[in-house]
């Protein structure tokens, strides 16, 4: 058996792992788009070189000062980048640290608040064993258990009837004469016809035999409504004698004080979910910071962006486009080393860009992973999976379940899917229904209502739906 919170740890070092295989993704788009802005700086320079020795100077003069106009406006971009980089990861740092905090303060939360649950429902057993020593708690307790029982018995009862009428009138039901003469109403005060139309349906009525058929079909179709009838009133008598043992045992949990331990239980409860919402949405920043970085990363912020199309723009120029095509055209050797330079450079740009796609392609997995893992994390707190009364069977392979999911082998919804049937509470002392159902519902998450009043205790059932589903005691 694996507790809640042992699982979570879990999800937390597969959140981890995947935040720095981002960041690592990251870091080698960061360097690639780099070297591109470096290469394309080198072409810069050769065709620098170039214009000086094809064009005449004042030619050249104006081919180079139009290529450091454009250098100059790079620089600047790359500037601003930085700056803004820096302040994005300025961000992310402050905000992970507040998740740090918040988080801890969430789990001394949670961790009060599982121990005020476990206080109140102990107590609430001592006086239920108390009610059990009492006569008029047995004696209702048992006038309950056997107005349950005759209402089981009296729907048993109804549902075979139905099935009976659904069956058995069958084969009445597909007689055309019989259902003609049904629904006329043959054989009672309601039956209206003349007299041949009368003398000929007593024909038909005694050649299928009619009277005895009807008998039966009345028989058939009216019983399941008698029985439905006494079972709902079964189902008031019932519902009257648990009201009455509820009622009993509300007022012994008020006798005792509950009504202000409750009122305790649900504050720390609120504490525990505004907790919640500021984790949250810290998280969600935090994602929003992720993938702001990433764009940095990838260049597709939008500094490194302009920066890389005034390059692109730049070289694309039809006068150094034309400078180039003539050098390449001349048998002149002076310039064939520079025509070779800025071919080699136009190689290792094509290969940089072809890397960069295959590492945006990782990256962008590893992004929607992180923010996968993150969604199943927040499900796992939300709906109270990591409480101390939360656990799992050994044989639960969580880790394995993530490494898929990293892996994109399983979507988040299989995932969560599998979490949520494998997840179990433990079942508290006092059954879900006593005092009117006095303990809050973990298996529907933290955010639910509840409180003390009327009869009793009403927070819509026990834990997790219906009770600690399996398991032992606290």
């Amino acid at each position: 058996m694996r507790y809640g919170t042992d699982t979570l740890s879990i999800i937390e070092q597969h959140l981890s792992a995947a935040r720095d295989q981002t960041q690592a993704a990251g870091t080698r788009l960061e360097a690639l788009n780099r070297r591109l802005l470096d290469l394309r700086a080198d072409l810069g320079e050769a065709v620098r070189r170039l214009a000086r020795f094809r064009m005449d100077e004042l030619s050249a003069a104006r081919v180079i000062a139009h290529l450091d106009e454009t250098d100059r406006e790079v620089v600047d971009l790359l500037s601003q980048r930085t700056e803004a980089l820096r302040e994005t990861e300025d961000n992310l740092a402050q905000s992970l640290e507040h998740q740090q905090a918040l988080k801890a303060s969430r789990d001394e939360a949670a961790r009060v608040y599982d121990e005020t649950l476990k206080a109140l429902d102990d107590e609430a057993g001592e006086i239920r064993a108390q009610l059990d020593r009492q006569e008029s708690y047995s004696t209702q307790e048992t006038r309950t258990a056997e107005a349950a029982e005759r209402l089981s018995r009296a729907r048993e009862k109804a549902d075979q009837a139905e099935a009976d009428r659904a069956a058995k009138g069958e084969p009445y039901e597909k007689d055309p004469l019989f259902m003609y003469l049904w629904k006329r109403r043959f054989r009672t005060p309601e039956y209206k016809a003349g007299p041949l139309t009368r003398t000929l349906d007593a024909w038909v009525a005694r050649m299928i035999r009619f009277d005895e058929a009807r008998n039966n079909y009345a028989m058939l179709t009216q019983l399941p409504g008698h029985l439905q009838a006494h079972a709902e009133r079964q189902e008031a008598v019932a519902a009257e004698e648990d009201r009455k043992l509820r009622q009993m045992e509300a007022k012994a949990l008020e006798d005792a004080g509950f009504a202000g331990r409750r009122e305790t239980l649900d504050a720390r409860q609120k504490a525990l979910e505004a907790l919640e919402i500021q984790i949250e949405e810290e998280e969600k920043n935090y994602e929003r910071l992720m993938a702001a970085r990433a764009d940095f990363s990838s260049g597709a912020d939008p500094f490194s962006s302009k920066a890389m199309a005034l390059q692109v723009d730049e070289i694309a120029n039809d006068s150094i486009a034309e400078l180039y095509m003539e050098a390449k055209l001349t048998a002149k050797t002076d310039d064939d080393m520079i025509v070779q330079r800025i071919r080699d450079l136009q190689e290792e740009e094509k290969s940089i860009t072809e890397e960069l796609k295959q590492v945006q392609v990782e990256a962008a997995r590893g992004q929607q992973g992180f923010r996968e893992l993150e969604t199943l994390r927040r499900r796992f707190r939300q709906n109270r999976y990591d409480s101390g009364h939360s656990y799992f069977p050994g044989s639960f392979d969580i880790g394995a379940l993530l490494g898929m999911l990293l892996g994109g082998m399983a979507s988040s919804g299989d995932v969560w899917e599998r979490i949520r049937r494998e997840q179990q509470f433990r079942r508290p002392r006092t059954p879900e229904t006593f005092g009117g159902g006095f303990l809050p519902n973990l298996g529907r998450g933290i955010r639910h209502g509840g409180g003390f009043g009327g009869g009793g205790f009403r927070t819509g059932g026990g834990f997790g739906g219906g009770g600690f589903r399996t398991g032992g005691k606290f």
